[in-house]
């Protein structure tokens, strides 16, 4: 999951487009230019309490064992808060565990999430359920009053009743079309299952990164906002080492990985390399992008087999070099031409 690691190998670094050097209140002083959603209230520190970047809290043993009995109390309390906190030391993948964190925040904390994703799955199976029991348990010429007789082959006298229009034992004669989408509905929903019982997994280590690395509970988060949220990650940062090659983490760090890949999509479009226009006859082009398009685009670009990604940050090595970019190109309107006809 979001586990963690001590091997340099393996890191991703932010390719952030500022220097590391400029002050923190600088990156604070952009994002309010850039009207990133918060106020100038929410620039104000949420922890004034909590250690500062300068301070050690990783030191080596003492020198001297002749300390006083409060001095043990504080040293045993710090290996215990450093023991906690080294769950999240050097997170492996950045983009997916700050992800996680914004739709833990957005969702309204586990129990929420869990009583969603619950429902959902429900909701499918009722939804499935229902649509077969209309599709092969009601007839229809009854219920319309354009059959006098019942699919048993009792006459029907006097006023109809809707039982009169159900069809008795439906489901032991379902049409096979019907019983072939029965079928991958189930696959469907045991995939589904699946993944939500993954993600809810996910969630359950974001719910402990809250309680214990930022010290909030749920019942916190409806009155904290996610600007709030950020900034006191960015102020654990010393404490937490979440990144292995920054001491100090912004909020420009993170919203950037949380929105890697709609940033490229957005430029994209910006650059005329993706234009979402269609040229109608008579009326020129004309502003489009569905969301089964958009969709379909991002898989391609982004999270299929086929896309330049390697991973969530990393470009594959074939990428790289220009002299592959002709063959590249060549593949990838295959790609598009094959997907166009599936």
């Amino acid at each position: 999951m979001f586990s963690s690691r001590h091997n340099r190998t393996g890191y991703q670094v932010i390719d952030d487009e500022v220097d590391d050097n400029i002050p923190p209140t600088t990156f604070e002083g952009f994002l309010t230019d850039r009207s990133l959603l918060h106020s100038r209230s929410e620039a104000e520190p949420l922890m004034h309490d909590r250690a500062t970047v300068g301070t050690d809290l990783f030191g080596g043993p003492p020198l001297t064992h002749d300390i006083s009995g409060d001095r043990a109390e504080r040293s045993e309390a710090t290996k215990s808060s450093q023991s906690d906190d080294g769950r999240w030391d050097h997170v492996e993948n950045l983009d997916q565990f700050f992800t996680r964190v914004y739709e833990y925040h957005q969702g309204g904390g586990l129990t929420c999430i869990c009583v969603s994703h619950i429902l959902s799955l429900l909701q499918f199976v009722f939804v499935v359920s229902f649509s077969t029991f209309l599709l092969q348990c009601i007839d229809y010429p009854v219920l319309f009053n354009t059959k006098n007789v019942t699919s048993d082959g009792v006459p029907i006298v006097g006023k109809r009743h809707i039982s009169d229009a159900i069809i008795g034992e439906c489901m032991s004669h379902l049409h096979p079309l019907v019983m072939a989408a029965l079928i991958f509905a189930v696959l469907f929903w045991i995939f589904r299952v699946i993944r939500d019982g993954y993600h809810l997994v996910q969630f359950y280590e974001i719910h402990n990164f809250y309680k214990d690395a930022l010290g909030i509970s749920d019942s916190e988060l409806s009155n904290l906002t996610w600007c709030e949220v950020v900034k006191r990650v960015c102020q654990m940062q010393p404490q937490l080492h979440l990144i292995i090659n920054k001491e100090r983490l912004t909020q420009l760090d993170v919203y950037q990985r949380i929105l890697r890949f709609k940033n490229y999509f957005v430029s994209f479009v910006n650059k005329d390399l993706l234009p979402p226009v269609l040229n109608i006859p008579f009326m020129g082009p004309m502003p489009y992008l569905s969301n089964g398009l958009k969709l379909n685009l991002e898989w391609l670009l982004f999270w299929g087999p086929w896309s330049p990604w390697e991973g969530p940050y990393a470009l594959k090595d074939d990428y790289k070099h220009q002299h592959n970019i002709a063959r590249l190109t060549t593949e990838m309107e295959a790609t598009i031409f094959y997907m166009g006809i599936a």
